[in-house]
């Protein structure tokens, strides 16, 4: 186990003492401000929160109020205390499986750790030790917690209230321990830490990394919203999807219901056996309620290995190709992961993978049928595969064909008592937020939604609401709430902002025109930028330029120049120097026109896999960009050296001079290495970069865009997966597209232009 879980182990921990009596015992915090421990440590004071004193990190604290249960030998204790660290407790544990603990022992008050086996006569529990919490080595979390001692004298260990019986004294931990443990994640980030450097399952254990890292401190902890612990309500739904045992099962007559308030999305998937549908209006939280499944089926499959991996993608990439879900699933794992094709084939052919897909409703609604058709007959091939998926309600009950899964939920809007107590939260931050609601009920309609909630939270904490009240429709609110919001995280101070807000909001206006035309909702540098995103209609060279680059007849000129060139040399000695340049013209105009043809007709695109060079693909963003300039230019030169050499050697026995072999070698090296290198990479690097260029100098885009990436991140404008960017929400989206745009000369650029 890491030594850093360890040591946050012993910073949950405190000494408990009564004051003016001997002796003392061992407490840890299980939740903010409560301190678990046994019974018997405090059980003879007259007044707890006047006698028991809680000492930790070299300070003593007193017990606001402390709840003992004699029969179970366990007590509860309210200390004012806040900044401490909690516990992970979990109900499971098996015989013989390895406990550590760290506690106040008499022969040692100041702390000392100990070992034990659970149900096995080994370590020693001395007195002070009582109250002390049991880590299991194994999975990482507190199974239990030291009650007393077997024998003080030997090795004989002692006795344990397991963690069971814990929640059954105090029932409240449960939720309380999730709601810590879901903004707090320095237990999981230190288990997660020892469970990928094992080299067990090097494979799985990298890309359960990957899916964490990505999507879980990526994106669920970063949520607007996520701190505030709102509960959403889920109704069950079971008449949307498409059950083929309803029948069977008589399930037709199933009703809708309301689930309990404390219900769980982990819950509800386990008991729909891994099938789920969830549906929610925009902002309602249901992408939320997807990440936190995965955390949850994240952390299970790092401590079970026959577990599948559990993935998150974007059905809106599905509508670029339509190939089979299959095929769709293997390309996205190496594009979005960058786990190698053949690695990811295994994985997707023996249904090792737990499929959580959201953004239904993101795919065209052309298209959106055959998208639900396709996911149909994937579930028909690997049925035995968990899949979930994710769309907004509306959409997905305007297409006309349903997916096959067992169950669907429906994220419920806020109530307003989850709106007034999130309100109440800001400690009198949102007064004007809190009177203009209990003013005009209609506002209430706005925020139903956590994310409307939050962005209005944030866009008005501390600020007067008359120009939102002036707005009467809830459009015009919604467009005034992201305005203010934008002008808010903005205007944050930062030590060195690169761009002036007008730069920001000019260039996250031009990229979500592009990517709402494109209908993307992922933003990847070196992937998304296309020539047709140049929307300049002022500048006509650039845009002539830029629609040049990816050409065919591009392509044409390349091999009609790598053919010509080597053909009209090799024709010299036969026919002299005068019919090099026919030779070469008659060369290159033959071959350049039909490899253009060709590539016209079958869309061809190269795409080698350079593993070879690099195990995976870069995951920095854009980097594989450089990537493809680096082995363009590598197996570039090395072609050329090949076919430069051949060709010198066979124009010097042609001719008979030496000299001319050299040269017709260097030409014929030089442009046939041009041309691999073109066409392995070289030519993505070059067409990337100029058409950056021609971005930048019409004010489109930053030079630097990946820097302005970031920053948008780190003012909560967009948000970084792995190498993708893509907007907080599509509401965001869609307000920045709506905004006014302006060319570099400073001429507005109408909707019209870019559709």
């Amino acid at each position: 186990m890491d030594e850093s879980l360890y040591e946050l182990l012993r910073q949950c921990t405190a000494r408990v003492s009564l004051l003016g009596k001997p002796g003392h015992g061992t407490g840890f915090f299980v939740a903010p401000g409560l301190l678990l421990t046994c019974a018997h440590v405090v059980k003879s004071a007259q007044s707890p929160s006047d006698e028991v004193q809680v000492f930790w990190n070299r300070h003593s604290y007193g017990v606001l109020s402390a709840t003992i249960v004699l029969d179970a030998d366990l007590a509860l204790l309210r200390v004012d205390l806040a900044g401490h660290p909690c516990v992970w407790f979990t109900k499971e544990a098996l015989p013989f499986d390895s406990l550590y603990s760290y506690g106040y022992p008499d022969t040692n008050p100041a702390g000392d750790p100990a070992t034990f086996l659970l149900e096995g006569k080994a370590g020693q529990v001395r007195p002070g030790q009582s109250g002390a919490p049991l880590l299991n080595i194994n999975s990482g979390y507190v199974c239990g917690i030291v009650q007393l001692t077997r024998g003080r004298a030997s090795d004989l260990g002692g006795r344990a209230i397991p963690t069971s019986r814990v929640f059954q004294v105090f029932p409240e931990l449960e939720a309380l321990q999730r709601q810590y443990h879901r903004v707090d994640q320095q237990w999981m980030n230190c288990l997660w830490a020892y469970s990928t450097r094992t080299p067990r399952g090097k494979d799985r254990q990298w890309m359960l990394k990957r899916v964490r890292a990505f999507w879980i401190t990526g994106v669920l902890e970063q949520s607007l919203y996520n701190a505030s612990l709102i509960a959403l309500g889920l109704q069950e739904k079971p008449d949307v999807v498409d059950n083929p045992w309803r029948l069977v099962m008589q399930e037709s007559e199933r009703p809708e219901r309301l689930l309990p308030p404390s219900t769980s999305i982990t819950e509800i998937y386990d008991s729909s056996q891994g099938e789920l549908l969830i549906l929610g209006e925009p902002g309602s939280g249901k992408t939320t309620l997807l990440l936190e499944l995965a955390r949850d089926l994240l952390e299970r499959a790092r401590l079970d290995k026959n577990l599948p991996i559990p993935v998150i993608l974007n059905l809106s990439s599905w509508v670029a190709e339509q190939k089979p879900l299959t095929d769709w699933l293997i390309r996205e794992l190496n594009t979005k992961y960058q786990v190698p094709r053949k690695l990811g084939t295994s994985w997707v052919e023996q249904d090792q993978l737990l499929l959580l897909l959201d953004g239904l409703d993101e795919v065209a609604p052309e298209s959106r049928v055959a998208c639900v058709n396709a996911l149909n007959l994937y579930r028909k091939i690997h049925g035995s595969v968990p899949v979930v998926v994710c769309s907004r309600k509306v959409d997905y009950m305007a297409t006309t064909n349903r997916v096959q899964l067992r169950n669907a939920v429906i994220v419920q809007p806020l109530t307003r008592e989850q709106i007034d107590e999130y309100v109440a939260s800001a400690a009198g931050q949102l007064e004007a937020v809190r009177q203009a609601l209990l003013d005009d009920p209609s506002l209430q309609e706005l925020v139903e939604t956590p994310l409307m909630l939050s962005v209005l939270a944030l866009a008005y904490q501390g600020e007067s609401v008359e120009n939102l009240l002036a707005q009467t429709s809830l459009p015009a609110r919604r467009r005034k709430v992201f305005e203010k919001y934008v002008e808010q995280v903005l205007s944050r101070r930062q030590v060195s902002p690169r761009y002036t807000p007008a730069q920001t909001i000019q260039w996250l206006t031009w990229l979500a025109r592009q990517m709402r035309q494109h209908k993307q909702t992922v933003f990847r540098v070196e992937r998304l930028l296309k020539p047709d995103w140049f929307v300049d209609t002022k500048g006509r060279f650039q845009r002539s330029l830029a629609s040049l680059l990816p050409s065919y007849w591009l392509s044409a000129l390349v091999w009609g120049i790598a053919f010509g060139l080597p053909s009209g040399l090799l024709c010299v000695p036969i026919i002299g120097w005068s019919g090099f340049l026919p030779m070469g013209l008659l060369f290159g105009l033959l071959s350049g026109p039909v490899f253009a043809i060709y590539f016209r007709l079958t869309n061809y695109h190269v795409d080698v896999d350079f593993s070879f060079v690099k195990k995976r693909p870069s995951p920095r963003p854009n980097g594989d960009t450089w990537r493809f300039g680096t082995n363009g230019l590598l197996c570039g030169l090395i072609m050329g050296l090949a076919f430069g050499l051949v060709a010198g050697v066979i124009a010097g026995s042609i001719s008979g001079a030496a000299a001319f072999g050299w040269v017709c070698g260097f030409a014929t090296g030089g442009v046939i290495g041009l041309a691999f290198a073109w066409f392995l990479g070289l030519g993505t690097f070059i067409q990337h970069f100029l058409l950056r260029f021609l971005l930048w100098q019409a004010g489109l885009l930053p030079w630097k865009l990946v820097p302005f990436l970031d920053e948008a991140t780190d003012r909560l404008l967009l948000r970084k997966v792995g190498k993708d960017y893509l907007f907080i929400h599509q509401l965001l989206l869609e307000y920045f597209a709506m905004q006014e745009l302006q060319t570099a000369s400073g001429t507005p650029l109408s909707h019209e232009s870019v559709k």
